[in-house]
């Protein structure tokens, strides 16, 4: 016996996945499954991928060496050879960006970035030569610097 709208599940597990493989695919809405041909695969044009620019950054003093999104969506983090680690809002409607903190004790540039899974905590590493790691607590402002001898 099979579970009920069980073909249903499976056709929108189809469209998930091949919208997950498409390279150009950006568009959160998958659509429904009327709008979907199964005659062949789902693949987006360059056309459809965005190429306009919305804002232009220049807070940064050097070259921005990362750039990652919070799990939610709503924060991003810039790491720059400047020695400088900026979150940003991103407005949901307009996606502009507004500063919202910048640490600035980073020696040797930032060169990688990553988010905790409930984005209160970011930990910033810098290059190959840097031997220290930070981890900021973005919701009270507060730094544990770390050395590492590797």
């Amino acid at each position: 016996m099979l579970p009920p709208r069980r073909l249903e599940t499976l056709l929108t597990q189809s469209i998930d996945y091949q919208c997950d493989k498409c390279p150009y695919h950006n568009v959160k809405d998958k659509g429904q499954l009327d709008s979907w041909s199964f005659l062949r695969d789902h693949v987006c044009t360059k056309d459809d991928f965005p190429s306009v620019t919305l804002q232009v950054i220049n807070d940064h003093c050097d070259e921005v060496w990362i750039c990652k999104f919070s799990n939610n969506g709503k924060k991003l983090a810039t790491g720059s050879k400047d020695g400088c680690l900026f979150i940003w809002d991103i407005d949901p409607n307009t996606f502009k960006l507004t500063l919202n903190k910048c640490y600035e004790d980073h020696t040797c540039g930032v060169g990688w970035v990553t988010w905790s899974p409930d984005d209160r905590y970011i930990i910033a590493c810098g290059t190959e030569e840097s031997t220290e790691l930070w981890i900021w607590d973005i919701e009270v402002n507060i730094i544990k610097l770390f050395y590492s001898k590797f």
